[in-house]
């Protein structure tokens, strides 16, 4: 079957690539073919279980039997592409991005500013300013954006306010919060001058979700003593709100078994909806989330110096609660397999993914060194958009709305080589973390580390004076061993201080890749501890940067 695409030429000539899901989809991936299986085809995975007066459902990862790739068409319909506004008052960087019908919001981090674009990926303005004055913020965790109303909510860490702007980024009176926010979730219901509000609490905290009005008189809370805990902000909360629900989940990076909630504000409750039964005291670091008709779970394997590295994913239906193991598949670009599916790629009944254009080069070049089964027109489009990528481009979005009230959702034999598929089974087998305190990775909970390493790193480095202009960063992953001592060092990673400019094997400049594994090298560390503060072999990692900073 030949492949029918569409590129339209917008305004101020953003290119924006529809392509017409159906016929792709057969074209890339074949999926409806008469011997591919969908999820019905799965085992029941979990169970509805009384907690309460609550009915919840609970998978047993027991069940599970298969890892399967679940196409991105089978969720997400309205797929484009679409390349942001390369005017430099508009670069970005990938970060969190929120898209609604007719807007696109970005943040891309502590030093640029919320950025605020048409559906066309032209560049509006900005929302608000990096800074401590009336209408800035220097770290954003949640974002709002109320088209109806003409109105963009953000959500700054620790804040005592939610700010408040309309869509031409002008200021507005902001919301006072009758608590601080570490780090929140939130809903604004505009009309009715409501506000749902949902925080990481610290211990000593009042409440965990409350509702509130515009001036900052508390409507109803809940209090947060069950689920307090220490002040550390390496804990997530999430909110993804693709269902009706204010749905509330924490992620804990002090493992054990937790829930998806429902806050009900009839009831003013938080009503358990999901969990998985991990058995045993080695509970791997995981996250819960939710689309219309799914569950879906992630759990952790590897983390380096803070950074989860790809997790394994499942699926549950919500209905016949048949489920299994699977890698989201991008058949739309390729069948790139998109990671972090269940709390970064879902949002608002949206799916987005905001790539670097250099990073995009990457993924399309690699999905053509393996296209020798996809038919020429498929060849001729993916090298069209490679083509057309330059590295000076603004990021890419590509984005999506979930589909609703779809049966059977189809799945994908694993489509790449053999040696991919084994690599990836044996990835994505049940998470049983290792008991074994000698194995390469017995998940830590303190991180390996090196203490002073700021200080160590601007007293020694010999490229102290190195051109601020020009800056580079090297990345280091180190195993470190139960005394400290670091056996296995390698570069995974570096380019400019800023890392707008990325490379897999270093900064690209020897002698500073030489020193900062140099550096590394000659350092001291403190190994890994498990809960009970034993050492632990544990990874880590480190960017060296030039100059130090």
């Amino acid at each position: 079957m030949g492949i029918t695409s569409k590129i339209n030429i917008m305004k101020g000539q953003h290119i924006i690539y529809s392509f017409l899901a159906a016929s792709l989809l057969a074209a890339c991936s074949n999926h409806n073919s008469f011997n591919n299986p969908s999820l019905s085809d799965c085992p029941q995975v979990a169970t509805w279980q009384l907690a309460g007066n609550d009915s919840v459902v609970v998978c047993n990862l027991s069940l599970i039997k298969d890892t399967l790739d679940i196409p991105l068409s089978q969720l997400v319909e309205n797929f484009q592409i679409i390349k942001l506004d390369p005017k430099d008052e508009a670069l970005v960087k990938s970060y969190f991005t929120h898209v609604t019908d007719n807007y696109i919001g970005v943040y891309s981090g502590n030093t640029i500013p919320y950025k605020l674009f048409d559906k066309e990926g032209n560049f509006l303005c900005p929302i608000g300013n990096i800074g401590q004055g009336p209408n800035e913020y220097n770290n954003l965790y949640y974002d709002q954006i109320d088209e109806k109303n003409n109105r963009i909510y953000l959500l700054p860490w620790n804040a005592r306010n939610l700010l408040v702007y309309d869509l031409e980024g002008n200021y507005l009176p902001p919301i006072p919060l009758p608590y601080p926010a570490p780090k929140g979730v939130f809903h604004v219901d505009t009309e009715k001058e409501i506000v749902t509000v949902g925080i990481l609490a610290f211990t000593g905290a009042r409440s965990i979700v409350w509702q509130q009005d515009f001036q900052g008189n508390l409507i109803q809370e809940i209090d947060a003593s069950p689920f307090a805990m220490p002040g550390d902000y390496s804990n997530e909360v999430y909110s993804t709100q693709n269902t009706d629900a204010f749905d509330f989940y924490l992620l804990r990076w002090a493992t054990m078994n937790d829930t998806l909630y429902h806050y009900s504000a009839t009831q003013n409750r938080l009503i358990p909806k999901f969990t998985v039964q991990f058995n045993g005291e080695n509970i791997p670091i995981h996250s819960f989330g939710e689309l219309p008709d799914y569950y879906m779970a992630d759990m952790i394997t590897e983390v380096i110096n803070g950074q989860a590295m790809p997790p394994i994913n499942l699926i549950i239906d919500k209905k016949s609660l048949k489920g299994t193991y699977f890698n989201l598949i991008n058949d739309f670009l390729g069948n790139a397999i998109i990671s972090f599916p269940t709390t970064m790629r879902f949002r608002n009944r949206r799916f987005y993914m905001n790539m670097d254009p250099g990073d995009l080069q990457d993924q399309l070049d690699k999905a053509l060194s393996e296209s020798d089964e996809y038919p020429d027109d498929l060849i001729r489009e993916l090298t069209e958009l490679r083509n057309s990528i330059s590295p000076d481009d603004n990021n890419y979005l590509f984005t999506g709305k979930l589909k609703t009230g779809h049966e059977g959702l189809s799945l994908m034999e694993p489509s790449l080589s053999k040696t991919k598929q084994e690599r990836l089974q044996s990835v994505n087998k049940p998470v049983v973390p290792a008991t074994d305190a000698d194995s390469i990775w017995s998940m830590p909970y303190h991180t390996a580390d090196i203490p002073g390493w700021l200080s160590y790193n601007r007293k020694n480095n010999k490229y102290k004076d190195w051109d601020k202009t020009d800056g580079k960063a090297v990345l280091l992953k180190i195993l470190v061993e139960k005394d400290g001592t670091p056996s296995d060092i390698r570069i995974i990673g570096g380019g400019n201080s800023d890392l707008t400019n990325k490379s897999k094997t270093g900064c690209g400049i020897k002698e500073l890749d030489e020193e900062a594994l140099r550096l590394v090298r000659e350092a001291q560390f403190t190994p890994g501890t498990d809960k009970e503060k034993n050492p632990v072999r544990s990874y880590t990692a480190v960017f060296v940067y030039f100059p130090p900073k």
